[in-house]
């Protein structure tokens, strides 16, 4: 198996277990959709496209706002949890499962694309080029994309915080990461363990400066129109967690 599709078993079912899933309430999704909302001014005849949409977090809240979104993802257990959101909530969503490497969308269709909470960049450097190549080839003229990705200020500065939370009765979630930078990449190690067991999942992910991904975005055909430190600012400080871009797709 090529050794970046770790993530193809990181984010099933162990994920759901985390103490970072279970972070990601309903009040915070309200909060971050309508801080996209505000951000992208999103018309309501506008097809968007939420790639890497997990558990469908933005996805559904944007449908619920009255917004027209299709989720692409490759977890069937986020997707899973998606279609019983939308089934609970009576909503009219559309998910796709498959590899990103392989949009199954026509070319020219969305007018947005969504990149959102660091989904992007867990391929190689040449398959993570490859990935924005098919998110522009969806796109209509003109249409535009959302890259949320890690800020590697932030990154470098707390890349040694391991984590352990006790999530049962003699049961403890431990996280060790570990940055590569011959690679410039984050690896990331989640241990379950409890009494009589330990499991172990790992990932890793690229993670990019400023001048990298916009060099990128560039080389691609994609003009650059903001820059920001997230949602709600424009500053990029080395605590800001992201860097978040919105790229339009130029002739």
């Amino acid at each position: 198996m090529n050794k970046f599709r770790e993530h193809r078993t990181y984010f099933e079912e162990p994920f759901i277990r985390t103490p970072f899933f279970k972070a990601l309430t309903p009040g915070r999704n309200l909060s971050e959709t309508r801080s996209l909302e505000k951000l992208c001014d999103f018309s309501k005849d506008d097809l968007i496209l939420d790639h890497g949409c997990g558990q469908g977090r933005h996805c559904t809240q944007l449908t619920a706002d009255g917004y027209t979104a299709i989720g692409f993802d490759y977890s069937k257990t986020l997707l899973d949890l998606a279609v019983r959101e939308k089934n609970t909530r009576g909503l009219d969503i559309f998910y796709i499962r498959g590899d990103m490497l392989y949009l199954p969308i026509k070319d020219s269709l969305f007018d947005w694309a969504l990149s959102l909470f660091g989904s992007f960049g867990y391929l190689s450097d040449q398959e993570n080029i490859e990935v924005l190549q098919e998110i522009r080839r969806i796109l209509k003229p003109g249409g535009k994309l959302i890259l949320d990705i890690w800020n590697k200020d932030a990154i470098l500065k707390k890349y040694g915080d391991d984590k352990k939370h006790e999530v049962g009765k003699d049961q403890y979630f431990i996280q060790k990461r570990r940055f590569d930078h011959n690679l410039s990449r984050m690896h990331v190690d989640r241990f379950f363990i409890g009494p009589d067991n330990e499991e172990k999942y790992s990932v890793s992910f690229r993670v990019y400066t400023r001048d990298e991904i916009s060099k990128i975005l560039s080389d691609l055909k994609f003009e650059i129109l903001d820059f920001r430190g997230s949602f709600t600012s424009r500053k990029i400080t080395p605590d800001s967690r992201s860097m978040v871009i919105v790229a339009g797709k130029s002739d």
